[in-house]
């Protein structure tokens, strides 16, 4: 049986664990606040900026059926002979076949060596030209565009050196790859899955 003395000494107890309980659950609490203002609210509104600035100004991946590619023209005489060649940019366009496997070698060596295997976005090289451009804020910038990118800078976006242009080429990378594959899927249909995105590369 305890004593009235031992009772109140328990209460003490209890009362002084509840406040030091209270007391580090405290801390958390604040941590969890500034961690929301920290993080979520400036992750907010980049999703705002990023939706206004690349999202709704995205053009449409389907003009690239559209694209007319410059091209020389050439008048000839009744029996096909070339009389003259009329040009801006002296280019002829052939299939992928035609053009030698040396020069599509060349071309990805220096390019975008990754082009076979990357998902059309080489996260990897564009972490490196950031690093770099922090480190050397004085060189020419380095921007980590693959093949791909290039394309669709040239095409469907402007040159500017802007992060909203960077932005929009990695989505619409994205968009080209489901565009086109979605064209071969159905003009291939035996075609495996690893087949098909090599395809989708060529």
């Amino acid at each position: 049986m305890l004593k009235k003395s031992s009772f109140r000494k328990v209460r003490i107890w209890s009362y002084s664990y509840g406040k030091r309980k209270t007391k580090r659950n405290f801390p958390i609490k604040l941590i969890l606040l500034v961690a929301c203002f920290v993080i979520f609210i400036p992750m907010i509104i980049f999703g705002v900026w990023f939706y206004n600035s690349v999202i709704k100004e995205l053009p449409p991946i389907e003009k690239f059926d559209d694209i007319n590619l410059s091209q020389t023209t050439v008048i000839t005489d009744r029996n096909w002979e070339a009389l003259y060649k009329l040009f801006q940019e002296n280019r002829k366009y052939v299939t992928l076949d035609k053009v030698n496997k040396n020069m599509w070698n060349a071309i990805i060596a220096v390019e975008d060596k990754n082009f076979w295997t990357n998902p059309w976005i080489d996260i990897v090289w564009i972490i490196r030209a950031w690093i770099f451009d922090i480190t050397n804020p004085f060189s020419a910038q380095h921007w980590g565009s693959t093949l791909t990118q290039q394309v669709i800078k040239n095409f469907l976006l402007t040159k500017d050196k802007k992060l909203q242009r960077k932005f929009k080429e990695w989505v619409l990378a994205v968009q080209l790859n489901d565009f086109i594959k979605s064209k071969l899927k159905a003009k291939y249909t035996s075609l495996s899955d690893d087949e098909l995105d090599r395809k989708v590369k060529e």
